[in-house]
């Protein structure tokens, strides 16, 4: 009766433990990714405000030195700017000539996704869409980095699409370390149950 009583609840117990580590887990991750994504999605717009338009011309007001994550070779970040049709107007120099993926299909609300950065490194990419900033007096558009607007489209409408990537490196150890203490904690636990138990049963 003994062995069974403590097979049956240790049984019991080790079901509800698992079940409510991989919901409290569930729930961490998305949490975090949600935490994440508030953040690149933060810096995506701050992004977006230097992008400045004078008439049809449309200038990226970047400046490396002062956000030195785009330029170096380390824990490399990676942004595109581009019209509606896919028409690269800058993108940062880490990414050469290659092109961060570019969702047509989804140019309302911002869009997130994981990826492959171009360095090999697990990332993940937010998407967003806004009207360029008109220019203000004292803000001349230099005349050699600078982007036309084509023939073809209303520069009162025109719209930019800002692709930013960073790593989530950082996100997979955290949540890794999320899951592998919520896994010891019911190792533990289960361990303490049995413990209890045995002495219960046998004062029974």
């Amino acid at each position: 009766i003994r062995q069974y009583l403590l097979f049956r609840i240790l049984w019991g117990a080790c079901l509800v433990l698992v079940a409510g580590s991989v919901l409290i887990a569930a729930a961490i991750r998305q949490l975090d990714i949600w935490e994440f994504d508030e953040l690149i999605e933060g810096k995506a717009r701050m992004l977006a405000t230097l992008v400045l338009r004078e008439d049809r011309v449309i200038e990226v007001d970047f400046a490396g030195e002062l956000m030195p994550e785009f330029e170096t070779a380390e824990d490399t970040e990676y942004f595109q700017f581009r019209l509606l049709d896919g028409t690269v107007i800058e993108r940062s120099d880490m990414l050469g000539e290659r092109d961060l993926p570019f969702l047509p299909e989804a140019l309302g609300a911002p869009v997130f996704r994981n990826l492959r950065l171009p360095d090999g490194r697990p990332g993940r990419l937010v998407q967003i869409a806004f009207p360029p900033r008109m220019a203000g007096p004292e803000e001349g558009i230099t005349p050699g980095d600078r982007f036309r607007i084509p023939e073809g489209t209303d520069p009162g409408t025109a719209r930019v699409v800002l692709t930013l990537a960073r790593s989530r490196i950082g996100l997979n150890m955290l949540l890794g370390k999320v899951y592998l203490t919520l896994a010891a904690a019911d190792v533990l636990l289960v361990g303490l149950i049995a413990l209890a138990l045995r002495l219960a049963l046998h004062k029974g």
